[in-house]
């Protein structure tokens, strides 16, 4: 087969795979879950952890943000389910320690690591978890920015846990 014929062949294949859709398509299963629990904009203002929790005890609403992932944490998300640890997005871990830092408002200084954290609970409209892994359904990178909206709950540890009414995952920047 001559230089040409390949260069040929290799342009016909890629323009079928472009035109005709023949690229992997993805579960619908995933769409749908995915679908359901995204948002298209941004909820809100939203309010730090520490103020999310106190709204939890409530009962209350609330719009948190945060960076996905948690530094002492070498898994962030749980397999098999839309579960996933946030980090207060203003306490973003390149930032402690740096110019400006005051240890006696850091809440890592001053061991205030619970109203840091939040375990983000992605759940369908009967409440349950998500049966799909959370980096699998929104394609989810450790950094990421999200905005929640939901109602939490403390658990046993002290850690607030929060399930959504919907997800709005920040462009990347």
């Amino acid at each position: 087969m001559s230089h040409r014929s390949i260069t040929s062949y290799l342009s016909i294949a890629l323009l079928c795979l472009i035109v005709s859709g023949c690229t992997e398509s993805t579960d619908p299963k995933i769409l749908a879950a995915r679908q359901s629990a995204l948002l298209m904009e941004s909820p809100g203002n939203s309010e730090s952890i520490k103020l999310a929790r106190e709204a939890s005890e409530n009962g209350d609403e609330f719009i948190i943000s945060g960076k996905v992932g948690v530094r002492d944490l070498n898994e962030w998300w749980v397999d098999g389910y839309a579960t996933f640890w946030i980090t207060e997005a203003s306490q973003d871990d390149t930032n402690h320690g740096g110019p400006g830092h005051d240890p006696a408002s850091c809440p890592f200084c001053s061991r205030k690591y619970k109203e840091t954290v939040a375990v983000i609970q992605c759940v369908d409209e009967k409440g349950n978890v998500i049966p799909l892994d959370a980096k699998t359904l929104f394609n989810l990178q450790t950094g990421d920015l999200v905005t929640v909206k939901g109602k939490g709950e403390i658990d046993e540890s002290g850690i607030l846990n929060v399930k959504t009414s919907g997800i709005y995952i920040h462009p990347q920047q």
